[in-house]
């Protein structure tokens, strides 16, 4: 992130409904009575926090009325205040003196939890806790007042702050492709077109009725004057049975479906939902539709890039409930709604480590259903890779050990794995949901299984607002995700009807945090799975990812870096790893180059080809944390790149 905005709010302004926390990042409360929050406000506070805000507390003189109703969340027992000369420690965090001399105010505690990032002889000046994907900070001065009011450190100590927000998963986001929003919300059981065999079957009885039958039918009975009855009769008679046919595939219910993303730490108390909700009907009516009063809702349209659209209603109220008014809906026809809420996390638990084995990096995993709902097609996700662990039922549990990278062979070249270089995940766009989705969906065959369409509809309504452009996405590289699938409503959601039908489907993504087993001294192999990437600079690249990459007369150069748990390997060979698809084996190999991280220049790489090329003299390519800017170019027409990385291989300390 490069850019920050900044809201002054009183406590008056912080809403009650924890969905209308999402737009903050970090929260200040700095010198306020706390213990004014209402109920609610404290409710969505602790949710905002533990799905992924992070909340500083300052101390100073007023820091008993800061703290009063956040004791539980802080790092740190407070105990008082006390005024101290000198803070030799801070001014050594900040690089620059004090322009105000002491003595200062500083709230006095011992930390309970978390860690010290400052402290000045074992008094903690700001400490940091964990607090589900969130975090909570205190900080024991006040910032408005000496030394930090007008200190040049300040901007080093707030950078240290902002500095250390995570930067959450891309489905982080929600949905963000409204086409295929709308088409998957749209999506109902039953209501589909008839085929193309029964359209072309019943065309050939009416021709046939209304030609040959209807005269031969007429010539035996000697009565062919009777045609100018019996054929507007007959196409009366089919007319009424294809509207009447037409009546019953459109259905005659009113339909409420809802399709929720639900995204947060496993094992969480809270998870952020985002639902696309659908009022379908078979008429033309209006609606008064109502959900729970701490959702947050808006109409959107069924339109090409980002979500929006005014819809067709009234108003939105809130009272106890949410209730958005007077939705007018044409005859078979979909008005179509985002909404968004906070939900108590599912009863699912899980540990996954990463571990070396037989030559091989093995993940290993495993995931207890608690819960009362069955997982559909549970799948865990590690980098770009999806591995299936099938249905779970309540009180199931499934467990993995697959290689998800390979360890380097004695001779020091990466050992190969059948069909390829190490683990590769299946080539794409760069957005793993989709990219996986014979995979998560259970099936390879989901255009033509209505379910699974419209469940891929979902994942692209979350994936392909990055199709055509040339953003990276964001995987966390230290969880694993669980993907699954479960048909539960996830909003009470009604209409002003005595009868309708509701349907529900629900898509967890579900992180658990990723243990390194991994032990020192071993000679590994990193894939391309075990790498983050982001694009550094491009150049005529309609789709910019290191997998199904297609370059013409174009060049693109990506940053790569490994995992955490890799960032500190001492690095014994540099490979680089440019794979073809099949059917681009004649083509000749684009143009390689690596960036120098001394000289700030790209340097060819001589006699790259498809396959694997050894760099030698490697040191000078390899950045901060092991990172790598690899670029590739070809002056030729339609040069199709399955896969291209630079393979790492190194020994952990």
């Amino acid at each position: 992130r490069t850019r920050a905005a900044v809201a002054f709010v009183s406590l008056d302004d912080l809403p009650t409904a924890p969905a209308a926390w999402n737009s903050l990042d970090i929260l200040i409360l700095n010198d306020v009575d706390t213990g004014q929050l209402n109920g609610a406000q404290q409710t969505a506070l602790t949710q905002w926090v533990e799905t992924g805000g992070q909340l500083v507390v300052t101390g100073g003189p007023g820091w008993q009325k800061t703290a009063a109703a956040l004791t539980d969340l802080l790092p740190v027992a407070l105990s008082g205040s006390e005024s101290v000369d000198d803070l030799p420690a801070l001014r050594v965090a900040g690089g620059t003196p004090f322009r105000d001399p002491g003595p200062y105010v500083v709230a006095s505690s011992s930390l309970r939890s978390g860690e010290l990032l400052v402290h000045q002889d074992g008094l903690p000046l700001l400490a940091r806790q964990p607090w589900g994907r969130g975090q909570v900070y205190f900080l024991a001065l006040d910032p408005k007042l000496a030394p930090l009011v007008d200190w040049d450190g300040s901007q080093a100590l707030w950078g240290l702050i902002a500095g250390d927000t995570p930067q959450p998963p891309y489905w982080g986001a929600g949905f963000r492709n409204g086409y295929a929003a709308g088409e998957a919300v749209s999506a109902l059981p039953g209501l589909a077109l008839p085929s193309a065999l029964a359209l072309g079957l019943f065309l050939l009885v009416y021709v046939v009725a209304v030609g040959p039958a209807n005269y031969v039918i007429l010539n035996r009975i000697g009565r062919r004057e009777l045609a100018w009855l019996s054929v507007p009769a007959l196409v009366l008679l089919f007319s009424i049975l294809a509207y009447f046919t037409g009546f019953q595939l459109k259905g005659n219910d009113v339909v409420v479906n809802q399709m929720t993303l639900l995204h947060g730490p496993l094992g969480g108390d809270t998870v952020r939902a985002q639902t696309l909700l659908g009022l379908y009907s078979p008429r033309r009516s209006r609606y008064d539709l109502t959900l729970p009063g701490d959702a947050l809702a808006r109409p959107f349209e069924r339109t090409y890039g980002a979500i929006g659209g005014a819809g067709h209603i009234d108003q939105v109220t809130r009272g106890g409930d949410l209730v958005i008014e007077n939705v007018r809906v044409d005859v078979s026809a979909v008005e179509t709604f985002i909404v968004n809420s906070y939900q108590p996390a599912p009863a699912i638990a899980g540990s996954a480590t990463l571990g070396l084995a037989g030559g091989s990096v093995i993940l290993e995993a495993n995931v207890q259903n608690n819960g009362d709902v069955t997982l559909e097609n549970a799948t865990l996700l590690i980098g770009g890779r999806a591995i299936s662990l099938g249905d779970m039922p309540p009180g199931d549990s499934a467990s993995t050990r697959t290689a998800v990278g390979a360890a380097a062979a004695s001779g020091g070249s990466p050992a190969l794995a059948p069909g390829g270089f190490g683990i590769i995940p299946p080539p794409g766009s760069g957005a793993p949901l989709t990219n996986n989705a014979a995979t998560i969906l259970g099936t390879s065959n989901y255009y033509e299984e209505p379910v699974a369409q419209a469940r891929y509809q979902l994942l692209s309504a979350v994936d392909e607002s990055f199709y055509g452009g040339s953003s990276s996405v964001h995987v966390p590289g230290d969880v694993v995700t669980l993907v699954a699938w479960a048909q539960t409503p996830q909003l009470d959601a009604r209409i002003d009807r005595d009868s309708y039908d509701s349907l529900a489907t629900t898509l967890y993504l579900l992180e658990m945090p990723l243990t390194q087993g991994l032990v020192a001294g071993n000679n590994v192999s990193l894939p391309l799975a075990l790498l983050n990437w982001s694009i550094f600079e491009e150049s005529g690249v309609y789709e910019a990812t290191p997998q199904n990459l297609f370059l013409s007369e174009a060049a693109v150069a990506f940053e790569y870096v490994p995992w955490r748990e890799f960032q500190r390997m001492s690095v014994t060979d540099l490979t680089l790893v440019v794979l073809p698809e099949s059917s681009q084996l004649s083509q000749p190999p684009p143009d390689l180059s690596l960036w120098d991280w001394e000289q700030a220049l790209w340097q060819p790489v001589p006699d790259a080809g498809w396959g694997e090329t050894v760099v030698v003299d490697y040191g000078r390519y390899l950045g901060e944390n092991n990172a790598v800017r690899l670029r590739i170019a070809t002056p030729t027409y339609g040069v199709q790149i399955g896969e291209v990385y630079p393979q790492l291989t190194g020994e952990l300390d």
